[in-house]
């Protein structure tokens, strides 16, 4: 189920999306604590893999990076987050899932995602995708994954995203070495 929705590049994007475990929403300030809660506790499990992580963020680098984020969401160009929490009391933050929109094919999207450490292998970040992906049904999907990221790779697979591609030696870092860049895309039926 979705809420209102917001068009980009021919796409209508819903602010709010709704699973039977999960709802995903768009980026409001008032998701700080719980945003550097999740980023700090899986500093580990992203270290390798995404650029942006670091040890530690600060309440005051979460909320900035959100007032960008929300910014960025009415933008045509930019980035769209979609935070995903836990449909309970606690509201927990199980993780994000970016799309980027992209010039070529127009309408279509790169998708990125990250999960927190405290919520993986539960199958919510496989829940909240493919929703996400089901909502953009009929627009260009891809995504990019590292050879030795097979978390990863499992969700692109299990959201029904196929490997295209492998750039062969495309990234390295210290834990794993020089690796491959798997490039994942959306079947369009």
């Amino acid at each position: 189920m979705t809420d209102t929705s917001l068009d980009v590049n021919q796409a209508l994007l819903p602010s709010n999306l709704h699973t039977p475990r999960l709802t995903l929403v768009a980026p409001t300030v008032g998701l700080a604590n719980q945003l550097a809660d999740a980023l700090n506790a899986s500093y580990e499990s992203h270290r390798d893999f995404l650029e942006w992580s670091k040890p530690h963020w600060t309440l005051e680098e979460t909320r900035e990076s959100l007032e960008q984020a929300c910014a960025a969401f009415i933008s045509k160009a930019d980035e769209k987050r979609y935070f995903v929490l836990r449909n309970n009391e606690a509201r927990e933050l199980v993780g994000c899932i970016g799309l980027m929109p992209l010039s070529e094919p127009a309408g279509g999207f790169e998708v990125g995602y990250w999960a927190n450490q405290l919520h993986s292998g539960q199958g919510l970040m496989q829940e909240a995708l493919g929703a996400l992906v089901s909502e953009l049904r009929g627009h260009p999907l891809r995504l990019t994954a590292s050879s030795a990221n097979l978390r990863s790779q499992k969700l692109a697979q299990a959201t029904g995203f196929e490997c295209v591609q492998v750039i062969e030696g495309a990234r390295s870092c210290e834990k794993y070495g020089v690796q491959d860049t798997l490039v994942y895309q959306f079947p369009e039926r």
